[in-house]
């Protein structure tokens, strides 16, 4: 939907047509709503993309092509897995809170899900690693509602989309000497869903002798999807007898752009529909799951105006490129660049509004990680691993001539427990099994009468690590 006023008449005594000429104006952007409603950016296209940072990356800004750690996955550059030296199964989720604001005032918003689930392990110690996973990989949450009052003919008009695309993923890394290679193949599932529903107004209720329509778009995503990733890793030899080292690590990921496979398809339809069902809906139900039940059970009360079935999903996800850098000295300290660049002006195919233009979207993160001390008598607060970064980037998305941007300071820590290997020497060894990070940032503009977001999260991963898959010997 665009951020213009709507231009509609809308009356209890509108025909079934033009009803259905209202609501599919108004999704597909022909004419604007006001600008006070609170709309999240995810209606558009195929919704907000997923970070693909586990914990310990995001802490840091996002180090994702450069980034590589023996103690578990980075999904961003699966060259990395190579160095995986553990059995590691990690778990990351979040929370999300803050407040959206508009000329008009403001709301508070608040949020909680899953952000990765893998398990990553060693094929041959420091020569290839696998992993394998469920990434979500889009949201399309949002609602908003606009009023009309044209000639003094109040109506309403709800826009709520909601659904999930998840990436569930086979990864490969390989090194020979200093170089790395990996690659990742993923299998893409979900639905995405808009729907807009349009009614006459009676002392600011619905006017039950009146009509309203119903449009709905269902995406259903079944498609193969992979991105490659490659590092060069070298050590240099500094200091008195070349004692000490630092570690380079340069990287390079990204993928072509693709079109979503054959077997995803689009279902829309369009019905006008009986008011006095609208009010009573539930606040915690969606229309989707409310109409679909009023339809089930009073079928009489919906007249069909269009229906089409398994249509085919033309839709294209451009490509895009990541490179970035590393340096670190031995596990004490580590700091980097990332930057990512996709083109999203080649986008087409779902979720377009007149007013809407799919722009290309970077974005760039600094940051590092600290460990106070390697002795193994230090206290605990010296073994924590201290992380901080930021980032800031352009999104896809430009409205009304309004770049929506990005930016996020990030603070994060890692939490040691010991383990022992069972080995020949019965080796104890420290891992990070408890990753915290704390993010705040913001997201649009009040320029033009849009939306802009201040958000706070916290994000906590957990890495079990264990040498599993291996002999063990008992004295």
């Amino acid at each position: 939907m665009d951020f213009r006023k709507l231009r509609f008449i809308m009356h209890n005594t509108k025909t079934h047509l033009q009803w259905c000429f209202i609501i599919i104006f108004s999704c597909f952007g022909a004419n604007g709503v006001l600008a006070d409603e609170s709309t999240p950016y995810a209606q558009y296209g195929i919704g907000t993309l997923n970070e693909n940072d586990y914990v310990p990356s995001s802490s840091m800004g996002g180090l994702g092509a450069a980034y590589r750690s023996p103690d578990g996955f980075n999904f961003n550059n699966p060259a990395s897995l190579s160095t995986v030296m553990l059995t590691s199964f990690e778990a990351g989720g979040y929370g999300k809170f803050g407040k959206r604001k508009t000329d008009f005032g403001s709301a508070k918003i608040g949020s909680a899900g899953l952000q990765y689930l893998s398990m990553s392990f060693p094929v041959i110690k420091n020569r290839w690693g696998m992993a394998a996973g469920l990434i979500p990989y889009t949201t399309k949450d949002s609602y908003s509602s606009d009023s009309v009052d044209v000639n003094g003919h109040k109506g309403l008009i709800q826009n709520e989309n909601n659904g999930n695309l998840y990436n569930f993923f086979w990864s490969n890394g390989v090194s020979y000497k200093e170089y790395s290679l990996g690659l990742n193949v993923g299998y893409l599932f979900g639905n995405l869903s808009n729907n807009n529903i349009a009614y006459a107004l009676k002392q600011d209720f619905p006017d039950l002798a009146g009509y309203g329509s119903w449009y709905n778009s269902t995406l259903i995503v079944k498609s193969f999807t992979f991105n490659l990733g490659a590092q060069y890793h070298k050590a240099f030899h500094y200091g008195k007898d070349n004692h000490k080292q630092i570690k380079l690590t340069v990287g390079l990921a990204g993928a072509p752009g693709y079109n979503l496979g054959k077997r995803s398809t689009m279902d829309e339809s369009v019905f006008a529909i009986d008011s006095k069902f609208i009010g009573t809906k539930s606040e915690s139900e969606s229309w989707k799951d409310f109409l679909s039940d009023i339809y089930t059970s009073y079928p009489e009360s919906f007249d069909t105006l269009s229906v089409s079935k398994n249509q085919s999903a033309q839709i294209h996800v451009p490509g895009y490129i990541q490179a970035g850098f590393t340096l670190a000295d031995s596990a004490r300290w580590l700091v980097g660049m990332d930057y990512r660049y996709q083109s999203w002006s080649k986008y087409s195919g779902y979720g377009n509004h007149g007013d809407i233009i799919f722009q290309n979207s970077w974005r760039m993160g600094l940051g590092g990680e600290f460990l106070p001390s390697l002795a193994a008598g230090a206290k605990f607060f010296s073994k924590l691993k201290y992380r901080a970064g930021f980032h800031y980037a352009q999104t896809n998305l430009q409205i009304g001539n309004q770049s929506i941007n990005e930016f996020g300071i990030n603070l994060g820590f890692g939490i040691p427990i010991v383990i022992r290997l069972f080995d020949e020497m019965n080796t104890k060894m420290y891992v990070y099994a408890f990753n915290l990070s704390f993010e705040a940032g913001s997201r649009g503009t009040l320029n033009g009468q849009l939306i802009k977001e201040n958000y706070g999260k916290i994000k906590l991963g957990i890495n079990l690590n264990n040498a599993w898959f291996q002999k063990r010997k008992y004295y």
